[in-house]
């Protein structure tokens, strides 16, 4: 995966989005290799963003569910009921 990550950094602009995109693939290969759904993964560590910068060394992707529980069905997609966001209408 490494030298496949490398070929792409020559489309970043600087060495700051390469190092991001460098971090986002190894989450994703870190993701794949434990078997783990890597949009449930991004989406959890959104949901959860308090706590990923309190504790950043749990939230990798092999303990997703001992910190999330199981996969949510098809009705639970959509913000989190804490997002904040206004209803309209």
């Amino acid at each position: 995966m490494l030298r496949e990550s490398a070929r792409f950094f020559r489309f970043f602009r600087n060495a700051i989005g390469a190092g991001v995109a460098d971090a986002v693939l190894t989450v994703g290969a870190t993701a794949q290799a434990a078997h783990v759904n890597l949009f449930d993964y991004f989406v959890a560590a959104q949901r959860h963003a308090a706590d990923v910068r309190e504790h950043p060394e749990q939230w990798v992707p092999w303990q997703l569910a001992q910190l999330t529980g199981p996969p949510a069905d098809a009705t639970e997609c959509g913000p989190p009921a804490d997002a904040g966001l206004a209803a309209t209408g």
